[in-house]
């Protein structure tokens, strides 16, 4: 009788200790709510599970286990280059430069998820194919950084005809200024 007791409040004490884990869990990914991203929340659940498996303590706070250091939201504040002539068959490296960013962050460029390189916190890389573009365009560039994202910068294409025109007048102008200057 006294086994089946002791027994008895064992199950009590390991169900009592789970609940307790469940209920600062629960508090502090509340807390955390739209901060604490889901792979960091799973981590905290099963660092919990595996105190509570050893009938260790864990520090807490209000009641709730002490999470994890907030991430700061990334933010996203130039491209460069931030514009390409549209229909150039030459592709081009953009750099997003900012802050917050980490190996999971990515680019996304006018919708779209780009292969993305993390070269540092600061520096993001992906690449650019201007030949899909063959109109002037406006596209939105921003960051996510799992449920995190940036406000977005535009990347600009601009008009391949326009751009040859104001090329092409500039040389005249700068042959009539040399040859005003000869004619004094």
């Amino acid at each position: 009788m006294a086994k089946q007791q002791r027994i008895k409040a064992e199950r009590a004490f390991v169900e009592d200790k789970e609940q307790e884990m469940y209920d600062a869990v629960a508090a502090a990914i509340n807390v955390y709510h739209n901060v604490l991203p889901r792979e960091r929340a799973s981590q905290v659940v099963a660092l919990l599970s595996e105190m509570v498996e050893k009938d260790e303590e864990w520090t807490t706070y209000e009641g709730g286990p002490v999470p994890p250091e907030p991430i700061a939201p990334p933010a996203l504040t130039s491209l460069d280059p931030s514009t390409a002539v549209a229909g150039s068959t030459a592709d081009i490296v953009m750099k997003a430069i900012g802050t917050g960013f980490t190996p999971s962050s990515i680019i996304v460029f006018n919708g779209y998820a780009e292969p993305t390189t993390f070269v540092s916190e600061t520096e993001l890389t992906t690449g650019v194919k201007p030949s899909l573009f063959v109109v002037p365009a406006v596209c939105p560039v921003s960051i996510h950084t799992n449920s995190l994202v940036t406000e977005p910068i535009d990347f600009t294409f601009t008009d391949a005809a326009a751009r040859k025109a104001k090329v092409e007048e500039e040389p005249e102008a700068d042959e009539r200024k040399g040859k005003k200057g000869r004619d004094k």
